[in-house]
């Protein structure tokens, strides 16, 4: 136990109470380093985990805003789209320009697939296959028309030309009756030829007014084909709509059932009465006749 009384001793001595003394402040300020240390390597830990949060932050919020921003061209895509299948009612447009602005916009449908999920990619090319095959029938209905309605154009101007050539020997039998000319020749020409502008002005009054009754009937008829089109197409809205909001995180809120029932009543409100135009025309042609 000698031992222990020198330890003892000298924990007592003077020497002891000044190593004490001088080492204390040192100690002090070495745990406090120590301390400071570790509480910054904590910090750090903490700001490092935070600063990686907001950057995935960052690039969740980047990605959805251009989804966003794709998905609002799409959208109006669509609706260009529509506005297209019924632009075949007009026949003064040539046919490669009745999906002219659709043409200009469809890019919108190709970025959507780069940075879409599988259900939009899948809505968009099912709408766009159904697009064409609406767009290749209506064409076979409209193809027709247009026939039509250029013979109608050609009479009209026919008719503008048998009734300037009437209205020129017209004068020209004023003239003569005027001066008093009895010459037989002239006077035969002059009325021959006024009855035979008259006859063929007349012929293509009936024939025009016969076309125009024929195409007015065939208008209503493409009229009903580019609104049952347009709700085939409709069909397709709200698988487009549920899943570029599923994309963008935007479901809470949104009743897929409810928006799907209104889309199908409107559509079947608009053939409705497209049904009721072809109704009334038939019962107006029924009564003339």
């Amino acid at each position: 136990m000698s031992w222990v009384s020198t330890i003892f001793g000298w924990l007592k001595s003077e020497e002891c109470k000044a190593l004490t003394t001088f080492l204390t402040p040192w100690l002090a300020l070495g745990g406090t380093l120590f301390a400071l240390y570790r509480a910054n390597k904590s910090s750090d830990r903490r700001w490092i985990k935070q600063r990686e949060h907001e950057i995935e932050r960052s690039q969740r919020d980047l990605e959805t805003n251009v989804r966003k921003e794709i998905f609002l061209e799409v959208a109006e895509t669509y609706n260009v789209a529509t506005q297209s299948i019924m632009r075949f009612q007009d026949l003064t447009v040539p046919a490669d320009s009745i999906f002219e602005s659709f043409a200009k916009k469809s890019a919108s449908f190709s970025k959507a697939h780069l940075i879409s999920g599988n259900e939009v990619i899948d809505s968009l090319l099912e709408f766009s296959r159904s697009l064409y095959f609406e767009a290749v029938n209506l064409h076979k209905i409209r193809a027709p028309l247009v026939v039509l309605h250029d013979s109608i154009i050609d009479l009209e101007k026919s008719i503008k030309y048998h009734t300037d050539k009437a209205n020129q020997f017209t004068e020209l039998i004023n003239n003569l009756s005027f001066r008093g000319d009895k010459d037989a020749n002239h006077w035969n020409f002059s009325q021959n030829a006024f009855k035979s502008e008259t006859e063929n002005r007349s012929n293509a009054v009936k024939k025009c007014d016969e076309l125009k009754n024929k195409i007015y009937r065939e208008k209503i008829l493409l009229f009903h084909a580019c609104s049952e089109s347009l709700q085939r197409l409709q069909k397709h809205v709200p698988a487009i709509v549920k899943a570029m909001r599923s994309d963008l995180h935007l479901l809470d809120g949104f009743d897929y059932e409810k928006y799907e029932s209104k889309l199908i009543l409107i559509g079947e409100e608009v053939l409705k009465q497209s049904r009721l135009i072809i109704e009334s025309f038939q019962q107006s042609t029924a009564q003339n006749s």
